[in-house]
């Protein structure tokens, strides 16, 4: 874009002002030197002689001074002429410097620099704008927007071109336009390009490519319409707190969580909301966190509802800081774990039963994984290895007893796996922990857990030494009163057989049987005598 010059036209006329001032300088001095000089010769000599002479001496002098005038009035326009000429070069010089200037600025921008005429052709179109449009300047000068864009696309840029001469104001607009890098969005300034007097000859026009930023703030957008959805949704509590620890920001699931709105949290500080000893034990913990600018997770605290129930809170926070390191708050989300701290309760509660009644039951009792490691036991088997369940945990039977009764061991829990049910074993062990000997009766079973997963093998064992020992007693009882039996059985048949016969004499002598043996029945199915 070349700035107005100073035509030769004007030049032309200045030196022709110089030189008819030089020329009327020049006949009003000749004019009045014809007249007086004339009249003063007239006035001096009266002899013709005399008067020829005068006028003769006259011309000369007239000759001279007019020289010399001319000489001082040529000299005087031609300093003048060389000075106007070289204030000409000083600003032609100059201009052209800013001229290079802005062509240098112009080429190396990354922004597109162009202007264009009344009629919307481009007389003015940098580097980066050739990038653009994939066409070099000298292909683009001249042309408008109709050649580089796609119709409605350029209708639109000179649109905004008249609009501005119109208005002869500047403007800026976001341009969505079709480049040979694919589409982009720019940042338009455009003004009027003027001239030295204020005349509108065009416009000129700085675009910045913001494609990059426009889509970082749609991501952004984005990204914040879906915190928003998920703060909308979700049943944990989001919130925001200044360096004091006061709430700038609390979604509304608080209501949900602690009965209160948005507005009645904000200003508040989460240690308002706790009992007083919670506060205290909970405010020492996020003193030491915030000292340190660290994020945290699941810090467990109580908070109070408004309804004047406790709720039991896992609490995460991140740390907001400013560019310099300084801490300006945190933000994060309350989660209610209330349901679940009251199961964990009931839990504990079932397993310290259950933990009591494990180790108060006379029985051995504990589990193994699937290799024969120790996942648990309780006292009584404790006694048994002579060894605390820390220190069997992760064992094997091979760490505590001999290796051929680890062997056995081993054998009945792979056999138990193998069948997929329960199996009983008797075994003899001694106690490790006093040295005592027990029968005990074990039974083995595969032990799943909630999903069915086979996880290992469940043993019991019972001590079974007084029942064997009175198992062996009855054996023994038992064998005697058959030896018993047997000679008793036998006097006994002889007697019979001797009140069989008594009973028959007497029926031959015509007498009642005095021995009634009717109970009995001989081998035809009759009735004894």
């Amino acid at each position: 874009m070349q700035p107005p010059a100073v035509s030769a036209e004007n030049g032309g006329f200045t030196h022709r002002q110089g030189a008819l001032r030089v020329a009327l300088i020049y006949a009003v001095f000749a004019a009045l030197w014809i007249l007086l000089s004339d009249q003063a010769v007239g006035l001096i000599f009266q002899d013709p002689v005399a008067m020829t002479q005068a006028s003769m001496i006259k011309g000369w002098l007239f000759v001279a001074v007019t020289g010399l005038l001319l000489y001082v009035l040529v000299e005087r326009l031609v300093r003048q002429l060389q000075e106007a000429h070289r204030r000409q070069t000083s600003l032609m010089s100059e201009k052209q410097r800013s001229l290079d200037l802005l062509a240098a600025i112009s080429d190396h921008s990354e922004d597109a620099i162009f202007a264009k005429d009344l009629n919307g052709r481009y007389i003015l179109f940098n580097r980066a704008a050739s990038g653009f449009v994939g066409k070099s300047a000298a292909n683009v000068l001249g042309r408008d927007d109709l050649a580089l864009f796609p119709t409605e696309q350029a209708k639109m840029l000179m649109d905004i071109g008249r609009r501005v001469i119109a208005s002869g104001r500047a403007e800026t607009n976001e341009e969505a336009l079709d480049t040979v890098q694919g589409p982009r969005i720019f940042l338009a300034t455009k003004g009027p390009l003027r001239t030295q007097d204020g005349s509108v000859v065009g416009i000129f026009g700085i675009s910045h490519d913001i494609t990059d930023r426009k889509l970082a703030e749609l991501s952004l957008a984005e990204s914040e319409k879906r915190f928003h959805d998920i703060v909308e949704v979700s049943a944990d509590w989001v919130w925001e707190v200044d360096a004091q620890g006061r709430y700038t920001y609390v979604s509304d699931s608080v209501e949900s969580l602690l009965g209160y709105t948005p507005a009645e949290i904000l200003g508040r500080t989460p240690f308002d909301l706790m009992p007083a000893d919670e506060a205290a034990r909970v405010g020492a913990i996020f003193a030491a966190i915030a000292a340190r600018k660290e994020p945290f997770r699941d810090l467990d605290n109580i908070s109070v509802h408004k309804d004047g129930s406790l709720r039991h809170v896992w609490t995460n926070g991140m740390p907001i800081l400013a560019p310099d390191g300084t801490l300006l708050g945190y933000r994060g989300l309350d989660r209610d774990i209330t349901p679940r701290k009251r199961a964990e309760q009931e839990l504990q509660t079932t397993q310290d039963m259950l933990h009591a009644v494990i180790n108060t039951i006379p029985d051995l009792l504990w589990l193994k994984d699937l290799e024969g490691r120790y996942l648990t036991c309780n006292a009584r088997f404790e006694a048994f290895f002579g060894a605390g369940k820390a220190d069997i945990v992760g064992k094997t039977d091979f760490d505590f007893v001999p290796r051929e009764l680890a062997e056995f061991f081993r054998e009945k829990d792979r056999a138990a796996l193998a069948a997929d049910t329960s199996v009983e074993n008797e075994e003899e062990v001694v106690f490790a922990s006093d040295g005592h000997r027990e029968r005990l009766l074990t039974i083995k079973t595969p032990y799943r857990d909630s999903q069915g997963t086979l996880i290992g093998v469940l043993g019991i064992a019972r001590d079974i030494t007084e029942r064997k020992a009175a198992e062996q007693s009855l054996i023994a009882r038992n064998r005697e009163l058959e030896r018993f039996n047997r000679a008793t059985l036998g006097r006994e048949m002889a007697v019979i057989e001797m009140k069989k016969t008594i009973n028959a004499l007497s029926q031959e002598l015509g007498r009642d049987p005095p021995y009634p043996l009717a109970f009995m029945r001989q081998t035809d199915g009759e009735s004894a005598p």
